[in-house]
């Protein structure tokens, strides 16, 4: 065994072994600007986008705040896009995670239930995953918690669906597979 790199050993592997080497794709160290997000779905404009900045230079509001007091999107939309912000596919990965597929359903109404991780007190209280997510996101830019937690009830019983946990400054958001 070589003392060099693991990723360097295994292309060499592979060349011996005449296999083609894919360069790995760096992950992004950090998530698209709101903003950005929202110019590139196309609901909101550059001009629009601009003007919010210098309001939120201004004032210090949240940025999507901003937008929807100023009518430029809906609280609807901003939470949409929020919940892809932070990882979540929310056209695909709800429908799949709330069985809403093209499928007929007879299920039971869900709650979502936004709480401290480990609490037992809901902070809130939603009949979607979707209008929990935007509540969750306003407690995360509002309080700074320490951890939050979605969690879905069904029947009498609790399922995790997402969870946020601060770290060193940082964000975490843990999606159960």
């Amino acid at each position: 065994m070589t003392d060099q790199p693991l990723n360097q050993r295994l292309r060499e592997i592979k060349e011996a072994h005449h296999e083609p080497v894919s360069e790995p794709t760096p992950e992004p160290s950090r998530r698209t600007p709101l903003g950005r997000l929202l110019v590139d779905k196309g609901l909101l404009s550059e001009a629009v986008l601009d003007q919010a900045l210098a309001r939120q230079r201004e004032t210090g509001g949240s940025l999507g705040q901003i937008l929807v007091e100023l009518g430029a999107v809906s609280p609807q939309n901003l939470a949409r896009t929020l919940t892809e912000q932070h990882g979540f596919d929310s056209a695909e990965s709800l429908r799949a995670r709330l069985g809403t597929g093209g499928e007929e359903q007879q299920a039971q109404p869900d709650s979502f239930v936004v709480r401290e991780t480990g609490g037992d007190e809901p902070l809130h209280v939603a009949s979607t995953l979707l209008d929990a997510a935007d509540v969750a996101f306003e407690l995360i830019e509002d309080r700074d918690p320490e951890q939050l937690e979605i969690v879905r009830a069904r029947g009498g019983e609790l399922e995790h669906v997402w969870s946020y946990r601060r770290t060193d400054g940082a964000a975490t958001a843990v999606y159960p597979s």
